[in-house]
């Protein structure tokens, strides 16, 4: 009996051990499945290494810096009519008392082709082939200025002194003509315009500005100068300073200018030649409500003009009454006599 209770626990013992190690086996064999496919996975993430024969490609292009940084200081900046060159430049400043001179730079794709101290540095501009001209102002307290002209290289292909303050500059498209301009001063060098052969390094002509312009292009083939003023009036002359568009500049004024304009330009017309014109007289009427020619010209001005445009028309009576209105705004306005003579004429008249 008792050997087939112990042969009973036998058999139990060895299924339960059986079961045992098919259920580890299980187990196993799912950890290595798990672990195969882990590391399938873990080797497809793996960074390839690249193939001998493949080049690698490294940038070589430079970071982009600023014209300010470039020239070492902040100005006013211009750049030639193709891009290629850009111009700094900034008038002189004081540092603890210290004057510090101004500064012109040259810069043509991210490289300094030149910099330059320069006393007051107002205007400057640069060409296609990186030829500079620039209007120095020199000093605040005197009438006086320098005008310069640059290479591409900084060195100097001309310079002219002044005795009056300059102005504005320009260069010719084929930096073969220059032309800067003058003011405020009582010596023969004011208020003219300069030309300039860089070429031959002289001045080819001088002569009074013949019209305030805010902007100016050189024509080197027909040796002509475009003088834009504020207003977008367009005048041309000639390299001798003689205007060639003179039509078609009097039809812009009369036709698009101001009342003070249209005034200034009959300006320079005799009394006989205007008082032809009724336009005239209406302008005169006009300025009579107009701020802007009221301020420039004055009321009693507009009716001193009015007076003389009906004198000129031998109508005595509107001439007399001009005048009076004239005179009673400002006395001293010179024609209190011609106006005592104008009434004598009439009495006299009158008494035959």
């Amino acid at each position: 009996m008792l050997f087939l209770i112990g042969m009973a626990f036998l058999v139990f013992w060895g299924l339960l051990l059986a079961a045992a190690k098919s259920n580890g086996d299980k187990k196993r064999k799912a950890k290595e499945r798990m672990t195969e496919q882990t590391g399938r996975i873990i080797d497809s993430q793996k960074i390839r290494p690249v193939p001998q024969n493949t080049t690698t490609v490294k940038s070589h292009k430079k970071a982009h810096r600023s014209p300010e940084d470039i020239a070492g200081f902040y100005g006013t900046e211009v750049r030639s009519p193709d891009g290629h060159y850009i111009l700094v430049f900034a008038d002189s400043y004081t540092d603890n008392g210290r004057t510090i001179k101004g500064k012109v730079a040259l810069i043509r794709d991210q490289s300094l082709q030149f910099k330059k101290s320069v006393q007051r540095p107002m205007e400057a501009v640069v060409s296609t082939t990186g030829i500079v001209v620039c209007c120095d102002a020199t000093s605040l307290d005197e009438l006086a200025g320098k005008f310069y002209c640059w290479d591409a290289e900084g060195n100097v292909l001309f310079s002219r002194t002044t005795s009056a303050n300059l102005g504005t500059c320009a260069i010719s498209s084929d930096s073969a003509i220059a032309v800067f301009d003058t003011y405020g001063s009582p010596t023969e060098d004011a208020n003219c315009l300069f030309i300039v052969d860089i070429g031959q390094k002289a001045i080819m002509h001088q002569f009074e500005r013949p019209y305030p312009y805010t902007t100016i292009q050189i024509n080197t083939a027909d040796r002509t100068l475009l003088l834009t003023d504020a207003y977008g009036f367009k005048f041309i002359c000639n390299f001798e300073g003689e205007q060639i568009n003179r039509e078609a500049f009097e039809q812009q004024i009369l036709t698009q200018g101001t009342v003070v304009q249209k005034l200034g330009f009959f300006e320079e017309k005799p009394m006989q030649e205007k008082s032809k014109d009724q336009r005239y007289l209406n302008w005169l009427k006009a300025a009579l409500t107009n701020e802007e020619a009221l301020h420039v010209f004055g009321k009693a001005w507009i009716y001193r003009r009015m007076g003389e445009w009906y004198e000129a028309a031998d109508d005595a009576p509107n001439a007399i009454g001009s005048w009076e209105k004239a005179l009673a705004i400002n006395p001293k306005i010179g024609i209190k006599r011609k106006m005592e003579d104008l009434k004598k004429q009439g009495r006299s008249a009158g008494n035959e």
